[in-house]
């Protein structure tokens, strides 16, 4: 096992081709177990140019493992290994892979490597024991940054991107925002297009792209459509348009409350009541959203929030097309949203 003192010697190792083909890397936050996991990925495929980069998710594992199985290791009769990468929420899920890692985890030559983020998974699940007990496997446990590396990776991340960003604004984005790195990161990939290569982000940028999700009149958009309130959403979405709100605003705050959600419902699955949950200071939620919340985080399902996070991705992807209907798209995928929370509260 390659304990959190040991991260950067295990990175170290991976980028001199010692890394194994199996690795979990686990812990709070998604961001820092997605960073590491791809430098490990980046480096075994610099060294095994003939494996495949590929990604699977949970759907992959529940629908048929056995093909699962093959299209990782290459053992189906058109071969064709992979480097694969997985992201495991919960126990259930991966106790799947423990007779994988039992049946090709010895030490020889590269076949198919399996890579998991496993946010969120406890110190005593037992796929990170699988690992830990697997003669050629890293189990690397994570820890929750502090608001100092929080702030490391925006000024990172700002960099990479070609913008400056303020102190008061990498403490105020921190302050605001779900404290994941995953989600923070992409707050500033948004903020960067939104000022544009060269300039800086400020605290006046972070409020006119609505970043925190606070702004009201979205919030109470979002609120309806995930609460399953149809005959709201429709009208909420009516007065945004009277009030002239964005369009683009409006999607974005869509897409971070997606991912808000999925961290939420996450706790949610392993056992944490929503009351806790909202109430908890790391998710940062408002007081007067809580209720809400914590309806929502009984009615989505993670899977259900992929879903819809996809067309959100996918309604992006066309508005940068010309001319295309953004306010129509955005309003049928809002009411469609409120349709399917309406179901599952059986209404």
């Amino acid at each position: 096992m390659v304990k959190i003192a040991k991260l950067v010697d295990a990175i170290k190792d991976a980028q001199a081709g010692r890394a194994p083909r199996f690795v979990i890397i686990h812990g709070p936050d998604r961001g820092i177990c997605a960073k590491n996991l791809g430098i490990i990925a980046d480096n075994l495929k610099s060294r095994h140019p003939n494996l495949e980069m590929r990604s699977f998710n949970e759907d992959d594992l529940a629908r048929d493992f056995t093909k699962l199985e093959e299209a990782i290791m290459g053992s189906s009769l058109f071969g064709g290994a992979s480097i694969a990468r997985l992201n495991i929420k919960t126990d259930g899920q991966g106790s799947k892979l423990i007779p994988l890692l039992q049946n090709y985890g010895e030490v020889g030559n590269i076949d198919g490597a399996l890579l998991i983020n496993g946010a969120g998974l406890a110190a005593n699940s037992k796929l990170v024991a699988a690992f830990e007990k697997a003669q050629s496997a890293w189990a690397i446990r994570t820890y929750e940054p502090n608001a100092a590396e929080f702030a490391g990776l925006i000024r990172e991340k700002a960099n990479q991107e070609g913008v400056k960003i303020s102190n008061e604004a990498v403490s105020y984005l921190i302050e605001i925002t779900v404290q994941d790195s995953e989600i923070l990161l992409n707050e500033i990939e948004n903020l960067s297009l939104y000022v544009g290569k060269g300039n800086e982000i400020t605290i006046d940028a972070i409020n006119e792209l609505s970043v925190g999700g606070r702004e009201g009149k979205v919030d109470e958009i979002l609120n309806a459509a995930f609460s399953g309130l149809a005959k709201a959403t429709i009208i909420k979405n009516y007065q945004s348009r009277v009030a002239g709100l964005n369009q683009i605003q409006i999607l974005n705050a869509l897409v971070r409350r997606l991912r808000q959600l999925m961290f939420l419902r996450a706790d949610f699955d392993k056992g944490q009541t929503a009351e806790a949950i909202v109430k908890d200071r790391r998710h940062n939620i408002f007081w007067k959203d809580q209720e809400n919340f914590k309806k929502q985080i009984a009615i989505w399902t993670i899977p259900a929030l992929e879903s819809v996070y996809s067309r959100a991705v996918q309604t992006d992807i066309l508005l940068k097309q010309s001319n295309y209907p953004i306010q129509e798209t955005l309003e049928k995928l809002f009411i469609s949203i409120a349709d399917f929370a309406a179901r599952k509260r059986g209404r």
